[in-house]
């Protein structure tokens, strides 16, 4: 069974939280930490509205190990990844080094697209743990939506 965890995208404050605790019956997050901090924040009542993006875990780790993220990092819902194998690469994709990873709610999983919304070729749409081993998280698409034009050069 993977592990439930979630980051949250504040639209207001273009924060992204670290979620440590949340009530979905109420709809509300108990308590989020700051990435950079790590400080522990307490967002107001009722929380759970159209101004923050919740993000899950997709049980999978990036195939970059740091000291940081020794395990490699999370893969989250709507993570950019940089694709590290090129034969898994599409090549009729104009940027083909990225997938944006997204949650399907029609076929229930997370899926890899390439940035300009089409699946990922080659029938590597649906993400699984050979995913984590070639791609390397470089950024999500509401922290860092530049990395989504077209001729970016990651």
């Amino acid at each position: 069974m993977r592990e439930h965890k979630y980051k949250v995208w504040d639209k207001v404050a273009k924060q992204m939280y670290q979620v440590n605790a949340i009530d979905f019956k109420n709809k509300q997050f108990l308590e989020v930490e700051t990435l950079d901090t790590k400080s522990v924040i307490t967002l107001p009542e009722g929380t759970f509205d159209e101004n923050f993006v919740l993000l899950e875990f997709t049980g999978l780790h990036d195939c970059k190990q740091t000291k940081e993220y020794p395990e490699g990092q999370e893969i989250y819902d709507g993570d950019i990844c940089k694709v590290t194998n090129v034969g898994i690469i599409d090549s009729e994709d104009p940027n083909p080094y990225l997938r944006v990873i997204k949650w399907d709610e029609n076929r229930g999983g997370f899926y890899h697209f390439r940035v300009d919304g089409k699946e990922g070729g080659s029938g590597w749409s649906f993400i699984n743990s050979t995913v984590g081993k070639y791609y390397e998280v470089i950024g999500n698409i509401h922290s860092r939506p530049e990395l989504l034009e077209e001729n970016n050069d990651v």
